[in-house]
């Protein structure tokens, strides 16, 4: 749970600042108008998201196939893309050639994002084949049998594992409760004493008690609750999924029109506005069941348009 939650942390880090990105883009050149401001703002804010990538994802696991080694930055670059595609399609002059091209921007930023949410999939995912670290001093350390974590993070776990076994006159005072007997338990109730059948008809329990406790996974493994790796890889396996949808409807959109199944912008009519039944309201949103310039307009339908 702890592994899982400092992880959930950076993925929520990495998507907020490529968001703030893609808003940057949007807010930039729609609303401010400002070429290179576009390009500045953003660039910084997707800097910042490589440099914290850079910090946090490195593979330490040599027995892991690494399928999309180096995806990570490709958000960066679908920023980029998409920077550059928004440039030309808000250019000043039409031009039929430069709107395909800002269409093959917008499909090379989707399939940028697609690879960088795949390699962040493939790198939350837990390792199968992970023999722990090896303890030494300064660096992390992971008990042996915690395989179900990813290694591309383990120099970042900041937590304090239990130990694998108890030191000469140490006592888990935990486990007593919980189980009883074993360590001071004993030796409290004299059972312990050297030469005491007591102890030698409960020397193979404790044992038994011992070996079970303490060579077995945490605790937690044990949770009926949903795998802390299964909720995370599900959250971000949804994110592959939008791209792909996403990517598909881009597909219908420039084959069909990317106003074919909305409707489109109007003199007549303010945006975000749903069709009237015909044939009301053909002229203006105050007008009647006739077309646009059949009939002279009355003061109050063009009223809309002074306003």
């Amino acid at each position: 749970h702890d592994i899982y939650a400092r992880v959930g942390i950076f993925l929520g880090f990495v998507h907020y600042f490529q968001s703030l990105c893609f808003y940057g883009l949007g807010h930039i050149n729609i609303e401010i108008r400002a070429f290179w401001v576009s390009y500045a703002c953003v660039g910084v804010i997707a800097v910042l998201n490589c440099l914290i990538i850079r910090f946090e994802i490195i593979p330490s696991n040599p027995n892991k196939k690494q399928y999309l080694r180096g995806c990570q930055y490709c958000g960066a670059l679908a920023v980029l893309s998409a920077a550059i595609g928004m440039s030309l399609d808000f250019r000043v002059e039409f031009d039929p050639n430069m709107i395909a091209l800002s269409w093959g921007f917008v499909f090379l930023a989707y399939i940028l994002q697609l690879l960088y949410a795949l390699r962040l999939l493939e790198v939350v995912l837990p390792d199968t084949d992970l023999d722990g670290l090896t303890e030494r001093l300064g660096a992390s350390f992971l008990p042996e049998g915690w395989t179900k974590i990813p290694s591309s993070f383990s120099h970042v776990y900041y937590f304090v594992a239990p130990p694998t076994k108890l030191q000469p006159g140490q006592n888990d005072l935990v486990r007593e409760i919980k189980q009883g007997g074993g360590g001071a338990y004993d030796e409290v109730l004299g059972s312990t004493l050297k030469g005491s059948s007591a102890a030698a008809a409960e020397a193979p329990k404790e044992s038994d008690d011992y070996r079970k406790f303490h060579d077995s996974m945490p605790q937690f493994a044990f949770d009926k609750h949903v795998a802390p790796w299964r909720l995370v890889a599900s959250i971000q396996f949804a994110l592959p999924c939008a791209w792909c949808f996403l990517i598909l409807g881009t597909i219908v959109d420039v084959i069909i029109g990317d106003q074919a199944l909305v409707t489109a912008p109007h003199w007549s009519r303010p945006p975000m506005t749903r069709m009237s039944l015909a044939p009301h309201e053909l002229g203006t949103p105050l007008g009647g069941p006739w077309a646009a310039g059949d009939k002279p307009f009355i003061p109050e339908q063009m009223a809309w348009h002074e306003e």
